[in-house]
């Protein structure tokens, strides 16, 4: 890759899908602004027939970054066994309960990390919870509605504990840190522990795998593409089929069902053309 008057070699560290995706987003605000009025108009038409020129070539297939380095599951022996450690340690750390609890309510609502600041249990009763949560991610179309309810059922008592005492925890940190800091701190400490606990592997689980793990649980437990899509506030019907865990890696029993009005919602993802399916003429 080179840039400016002379070559300058980078270290990739991205994937070249990754490397498409800025690209193209670069690309599109720089279009955005080329017209306007006291713009150096040639001079950003400059930079945006250069960086359209450029390849991924000596990109990666996959990057170092993020999720690239985090495993896409949480299987039930891993589970235990960060739990166990996680009981022990909570006469010693301040964290311990916070992310014992915040395991629970994710493995049983699939809601990514940063939602569980926005959790509210509406309605409960034995074996049964009735909760809402904001979506964090509805900008160009990508949630399905600014927030999403989800009924849970037959509920174990450890389980609705967990739902009550998760806002008691947010606010118990309230006076120290922000619900999205706090939420940090939680994540931070959930890596540090399966370091750990784990043994010596290559991906380690994060806070998002147990959406991903859920993801995997909710297709195993025979629910349909778009009602999977409304638990996680996808958009589309395909989000989760393509990029959240896998069926083989799921375990049944889930006990989250969305509402069917937010089912309802859910766009069908139209399917490719197929010139051999196709009516003969």
């Amino acid at each position: 890759m080179t840039w400016g008057a002379g070559p300058v070699v980078l270290a990739w560290e991205m994937a070249k899908a990754t490397f498409r995706l800025y690209k193209a987003a670069i690309l599109c605000v720089l279009r955005g602004i080329a017209g306007r009025p006291g713009r150096d108009t040639p001079r950003i038409q400059s930079a945006i027939d250069l960086l359209a020129a450029e390849q991924s070539t000596g990109g990666r297939r996959k990057g170092t970054k993020t999720s690239s380095l985090k495993s896409r599951s949480f299987p039930p022996d891993d589970v235990e066994r960060m739990l166990r450690y996680l009981k022990e340690a909570n006469l010693r750390s301040r964290w311990a309960e916070p992310t014992i609890l915040a395991i629970h309510v994710l493995l049983l609502t699939g809601v990514r990390p940063s939602e569980l600041a926005s959790l509210r249990v509406v309605s409960s009763a034995p074996g049964y919870a009735f909760v809402t949560f904001g979506n964090a991610k509805t900008s160009n179309g990508r949630g399905n509605g600014e927030t999403r309810s989800i009924e849970l059922r037959d509920l174990t008592d450890m389980q609705l504990n967990a739902l009550a005492c998760w806002p008691e925890v947010l606010a118990h940190h309230a006076g120290q840190y922000t619900p999205a800091a706090a939420i940090r701190r939680i994540a931070l400490y959930f890596r540090d522990v399966a370091r750990r606990t784990l043994g010596k592997r290559r991906h380690y689980p994060s806070l998002y795998s147990l959406r991903h793990q859920f993801a995997a649980n909710a297709k195993a437990s025979g629910l349909s593409c778009e009602e999977i899509a409304a638990l996680m506030g996808h958009a589309s019907n395909v989000t989760a089929t393509r990029h959240y865990g896998r069926r083989a890696r799921g375990t049944q029993g889930v006990k989250a069902r969305p509402l069917p009005t937010e089912v309802s919602r859910v766009r069908q993802k139209a399917k490719p053309f197929n010139r051999r399916s196709a009516p003969n003429a």
